[in-house]
């Protein structure tokens, strides 16, 4: 018999359900929408309901995803994990308006604190979001946006479908602006709540879906099917649709006073039948069909105690005896109740006094619902929490004064000595018990968090692994901006999780050294760590340095200012030989015009030509600063970083003409190197190349690398455009039009400088004193 009265108990608290509608939302790559409903174990439903999370943001994928992904979580943290929710069955007064309200704070300053802190923004005109909790036949959401809120009820023996935002009447006034900026403090700034009718519905959507499926169509679908077929439903209609728009939605069915005459009909009938011994007819069997629920209970209780270790003492069974003795000891106080009925015909009110339990009529509705006779009431709330959280703090306080845990401390004193040594005993015995359960709860806690975020990160880890077939199918395409994208919500997915296990630690560096091999891919990177030795200046001399390196007609030049000499190593025969200079200076800026090679010397120019070795004058003006040379025509093309300016030397031998080749001004201050080629090139140490035609600044731009593209060194063939970058230890092949070629990361320390054979395809770089070779 107790069976059955709980599971009639079980039915009674089935206030609604709910069911949740999203199409298309991940075909916009510019889009992210998601509707979250939560599923919390049944004691956290009794006390707290259900929450729920319907939005939609415009802008980039991964960010809008990420804002959103933030929004859902520190709501189900901050409601559910509220002190306030556990203690709702010990403190009166603690009411899901005012959590909920609570958490609404700690939700608007969270998300403006993550925005400023992530260094994100969202559009106002394009960010549509709803908050929500479902508690027993109570509503409570707060909407930002043009996000909508329709309430189906029936009305005149059909059902009518109205709009919640634009039926709302306000208990304090609120000033809502269209299309407002989130301040710092308030995103969700009104409450909207109130009860749900019985027999009647709720749906929430965004702007679109109300826009394809007319009232009476939603009414037809919703009203006539449960709300998870009524989604499924929806989702078909909407598929026929040609048209990609995001759709977004939740069903919200009230399912007060259904069915209760059914399960007392269902309940009677069974314990008849089992008193008679009687099978029960397939009638009675489909009449029957909720009455499933306690039979699986039954089992499982059964199934529980054979399982149990034998002499092992259980905590529930203590915690039912210890329910069932304080019930014995529970008074029962009358209580009238006011039953209002409203009647259509007139506006006659019969007011009538009832017992507490006394069944209300299914199409009566309270003065607390949404709906009153034919006339729409809503409460809408100002949100201003700072006087209820003052009443709350105020009312917490007392036990912050001693006199009031001395007071606990004596009375208890007291108590314990009025009792005999049996009654000792067992208040010992319940004490012990109690402390168990608090540890076995919290220990379960403990272990359910652990467990789901080993879960999530569970979860992350296929979702990555997915993700990479995804971008090695856009590659095979060539769709490298795509790719990209997803990598990027990839890497960002993977670095904000958090693994517990040494094991999830293991494989999260293992998943990131996979997403290093894509992002690889994407950006056309080769690693090289196998070279070939050349040449190495201490084969010239032991104190032999090199400074920079130049490959002419087959051989390499190492120049080696400071101990006045240039080393040559001819690659055809490995034949070495040595030029001797006259003083000790510092050689840089090397340049090749025909089979000459000029070194910049200071104020002077250093010519080889051969095996001789001569020096020329740059004019008359002494040269100050950091300045480059180059050869061009026949002319001597010297770049100022001091000056901003590039100066044009002519004579072929003293160089003594100059003028200002740059005919606009131009900021050269982080010019590392540059080449000439009819358009002067130049590059830098920290920005993209620069490119100069007839003293003139072009527009040119580069691929898009990651890190951007620097360069220290840059040398130019017929076709394409080498550079050098120190500090990344890469080499860039770029088309003369700045299309990205490949990439190569060099496994070599104190890099300083290259050459390039496109005859042999072959690659020459100057690490320290020595030269290695590698293929293109």
């Amino acid at each position: 018999m107790k069976n059955q009265e709980n599971q009639l108990d079980f039915f009674q608290r089935m206030y609604n359900k709910i069911a949740s509608i999203i199409l298309n939302s991940g075909k916009n790559l510019n889009y992210a929408g998601q509707v979250f409903v939560s599923q919390p174990d049944a004691e956290k439903e009794r006390l707290a309901g259900k929450i729920f999370v319907l939005a939609e943001i415009e802008g980039k994928k991964n960010e809008t995803q990420k804002i959103i992904n933030f929004l859902v979580n520190i709501f189900d943290y901050n409601y559910y994990g509220d002190e306030k929710i556990l203690l709702r069955d010990k403190v009166d007064g603690l009411k899901i308006e005012n959590i909920f309200e609570l958490v609404l704070a700690r939700v608007n300053q969270g998300l403006v604190d993550f925005l400023q802190e992530e260094h994100l923004k969202i559009n106002p005109s394009s960010t549509n979001l709803t908050l929500g909790v479902v508690y027993e036949n109570k509503l409570y959401f707060s909407s930002y946006g043009k996000n909508k809120a329709f309430l189906i009820f029936r009305r005149q023996g059909d059902y009518d479908m109205i709009n919640i935002e634009s039926n709302v009447t306000e208990e304090d006034t609120v000033q809502l602006v269209e299309n407002h900026e989130p301040s710092s403090s308030k995103i969700f700034s009104a409450v909207i709540n109130g009860e749900i009718p019985a027999h009647s519905y709720f749906l929430f959507t965004n702007e679109a879906l109300p826009e394809y499926l007319s009232n009476r169509e939603l009414i037809g679908v919703i009203t006539k099917l449960p709300p998870m077929v009524a989604a499924e439903q929806i989702k078909n209609l909407l598929q026929k649709i040609n048209s990609f728009a995001p759709f977004l939605g939740i069903i919200v069915k009230s399912t007060l006073g259904t069915g209760l005459n059914e399960i007392h009909e269902n309940l009677e009938e069974n314990e008849a039948h089992q008193v008679a011994g009687v099978s029960q007819s397939p009638r009675g069997a489909s009449r029957n069909a909720h009455s499933s629920i306690s039979h699986l209970n039954y089992t499982e209780q059964k199934t529980e105690r054979m399982l149990a270790p034998a002499g092992i003492i259980s905590l529930k069974k203590i915690a039912k005896w210890t329910l069932e003795l304080a019930s014995k000891f529970k008074v029962e106080i009358p209580e009238n109740r006011k039953v209002v009925k409203f009647y259509e015909e007139t506006d006659e009110t019969i007011i009538t006094q009832a017992p507490a339990r006394e069944t209300k009529r299914v199409d009566l509705v309270s003065q607390k619902s949404f709906i009153i006779k034919d006339k729409l009431i809503f409460k809408k709330k100002s949100y201003n929490v700072f006087p209820k959280i003052f009443s709350v703090l105020q009312a917490f306080s007392v036990i912050f004064l001693p006199r009031f845990w001395v007071g606990i401390y004596q009375g208890l004193r007291s108590w314990l000595k009025t009792l005999g040594k049996k009654d000792k005993v067992l208040v010992g015995a319940l004490l012990v018990c109690f402390l168990v359960l608090i540890v076995s709860l919290i220990f379960t806690s403990f272990n359910k968090k652990t467990r789901l975020a080993v879960e999530q990160f569970n979860q992350i880890a296929t979702d990555i692994n997915n993700k990479q077939a995804q971008i090695d199918s856009y590659l095979l395409y060539n769709n490298e901006s795509a790719a990209e994208a997803v990598l990027m919500e990839a890497t960002n997915a993977l670095q904000n999780s958090l693994p517990l296990t040494k094991e999830q630690i293991a494989q999260k560096a293992e998943l990131l050294i996979k997403l290093t091999d894509e992002s690889d891919k994407i950006q056309k990177i080769t690693k090289v760590s196998n070279f070939q030795e050349i040449v190495s200046a201490s084969a010239w001399n032991a104190q032999a340095g090199a400074d920079n390196l130049v490959l002419l007609n087959d051989k390499l030049y190492l120049s080696d200012g400071v101990h006045k000499s240039i080393y040559n190593f001819n690659l055809k025969d490995s034949s070495r030989s040595q030029l001797t200079l006259n003083d000790s200076v510092t050689l840089s800026s090397p340049a090749i015009s025909d089979s000459i090679i000029y070194y910049l010397a200071g104020q002077k120019i250093v010519k080889i030509n051969g095996e001789t070795v001569a020096t020329l004058t740059i004019g008359p003006e002494k040269l100050q600063g950091d300045n480059m040379t180059q050869i061009y025509n026949g002319a001597l093309y010297l770049l100022s970083k001091s000056d901003n300016q590039i100066y044009r030397y002519s004579g072929s031998s003293s160089f003594s003409n100059r003028s200002n080749w740059l005919k606009a001004p131009a900021d050269l201050s982080l010019a590392s190197d540059f080449k000439i080629d009819g358009k002067v090139t130049v590059s830098q140490s920290a920005g993209d190349l620069l490119k100069f035609n007839k003293g003139q600044k072009v527009d040119y731009k580069t691929a898009a690398l990651s890190p951007e593209i620097r360069a220290d060194k840059i040398l130019m063939t017929t076709n394409n455009i080498y550079l050098l970058d120190l500090n990344n230890k890469r080499l860039i092949s770029l088309t003369k039009n700045g299309v990205l070629i490949k990439q190569y990361r060099l496994v070599k320390d104190d890099l300083k400088d290259f050459a390039i054979d496109e005859t042999t395809k072959s690659v020459y770089i100057l690490a320290a004193n020595t030269v290695y070779k590698f293929g293109l």
